[in-house]
């Protein structure tokens, strides 16, 4: 997936404005170059792109733990909170908390623009079950973008891409789990596209 060098590229908003912020928690967010085996899920052990463990306490940007120099900065309702879900790899046991109003993380034009197998997983606390928002959604507007949801329209979690007018989307057995610290991770590999929920393979 390269969507020739999104220029947005977002944790917990969505390409389109009607769609809502997420309102919940994220922890431990990464993005990796290769698509992860099932036993590398559990491993968490590939060259990484992108590592947030939301380490910090205050302020408006957060850390990349690769040394990429990808940063995230905090927006609007987005904070940092002494809540998080992994305090083995974040000492502080932060994470972020996103408000569902208008909350969210932007990250660096260019993070995805020279993957093409990729694994992106994260820890997520959702407060709600909001149809459409957005654990994460890289693109460059709303006619190109990836984009992985804990609940659609039809009350599944669903990754999908909008790539060059054809739209490809993966549908879940269910929705992501309100009032828990779920992980999800998705991986593409070639054109295969699988889809994890606390590490059960769950869509492929």
């Amino acid at each position: 997936y390269r969507s020739d060098v999104p220029a947005q590229n977002f944790i917990g908003h969505s390409q389109f404005s009607a769609d809502p912020y997420l309102n919940g928690s994220i922890d431990d967010f990464r993005l990796y170059q290769g698509a992860l085996s099932p036993a590398q899920i559990v491993a968490l052990s590939q060259l990484l792109v992108l590592d947030l463990p939301f380490a910090e306490s205050n302020g408006t940007v957060t850390a990349d733990a690769t040394g990429n120099g990808n940063i995230g900065q905090l927006i609007g309702g987005a904070s940092f909170v002494a809540a998080g879900r992994y305090p083995s790899d974040n000492p502080s046991n932060n994470a972020v908390k996103l408000d569902g109003g208008s909350g969210y993380i932007n990250l660096p034009t260019g993070i995805v623009s020279q993957v093409s197998d990729f694994t992106i997983t994260a820890f997520v606390y959702l407060n709600s079950a909001q149809t459409g928002a957005r654990v994460f959604d890289f693109g460059s507007g709303t006619s190109n973008y990836m984009f992985f949801t804990p609940r659609n329209a039809n009350g599944v979690a669903q990754y999908g891409v909008l790539l060059n007018g054809t739209t490809y989307k993966l549908n879940a057995s269910a929705a992501v789990p309100v009032g828990s610290w779920i992980h999800v991770a998705v991986t593409q590999r070639f054109n295969v596209v699988t889809l994890y929920i606390n590490g059960n393979l769950t869509a492929s």
